[in-house]
């Protein structure tokens, strides 16, 4: 059951994501899309990431991973994501012809064109696309693609195209009893913080105001807050909207 009233509260339980083989897909050619400014040290941050997660762990914080928890799904649950987020046309037989743990970290890995080609697909993307389904780089901040406010869990709704498939696969994980999903605008949680009864809420390059206008009067009507205080944010970009 979700019950959260404020950032500064004791932390019981807390979602992460082990960067793994999505990392790999970083190019110099795929940067650009994909909101990198350089190609990431694998090693680096699967240490500095396991550093995070035994000092949560120490502390008696419940950790969950997402990369297990995508593992748990079932076969027809990843064969329908990956489906219905890819850009090429993907015979079912052949995604039904693998193991569950393939199709789990091709959900979160993504899948190239060449890979698409392989399996029998029939590519309807540019041919100077990389990509049949975009991999989800990004997915290792997990605050973004939601955020939890009382008992509500906001579902949000990405700036970039790259990160659009998030806000449904953290759903489809967490399972959470409440959702509120922003249908307007754009709505990332890292703007966002809950503080007793108010919400601190960051809008600029990611988070619209037309995103923000849609949610605050449903959480002020369910009863999760009083108030938002809006602060309008400047933060830079790697490139303008896309898709």
């Amino acid at each position: 059951m979700l019950d959260v009233k404020a950032e500064y509260a004791p932390l019981r339980r807390v979602v992460v994501a082990t960067p793994g083989k999505e990392k790999q897909r970083l190019t110099p050619k795929t940067l650009y899309e994909l909101q990198y400014a350089e190609i990431p040290d694998l090693v680096e941050l699967r240490n500095e990431h396991d550093v995070f997660v035994d000092k949560l762990s120490s502390l008696g914080i419940e950790v969950v991973n997402l990369r297990k928890e995508v593992n748990k799904l079932s076969k027809e649950d990843l064969i329908d994501f990956i489906q219905i987020n890819s850009e090429c046309e993907i015979p079912r037989q052949s995604l039904e012809d693998m193991d569950k743990d393939t199709l789990a970290d091709m959900v979160i890995s993504g899948l190239t064109a060449t890979e698409a080609k392989k399996m029998g697909g029939k590519l309807v993307i540019a041919e100077d696309e990389e990509f049949c389904m975009k991999p989800l780089v990004n997915v290792m901040f997990t605050r973004d693609p939601g955020m939890v406010i009382g008992k509500t869990y906001v579902k949000g709704k990405m700036r970039w195209e790259s990160r659009r498939k998030e806000p449904d696969l953290f759903v489809k994980i967490l399972k959470p009893e409440k959702v509120l999903e922003v249908k307007k605008g754009f709505f990332e949680g890292g703007d966002f913080f809950p503080i007793e009864g108010r919400l601190l809420m960051g809008f600029g390059t990611r988070s619209s105001g037309l995103g923000i206008s849609y949610a605050v009067p449903k959480l002020i009507d369910e009863g999760e807050i009083d108030e938002a205080i809006l602060v309008k944010l400047d933060t830079p970009e790697l490139h303008p909207i896309r898709g």
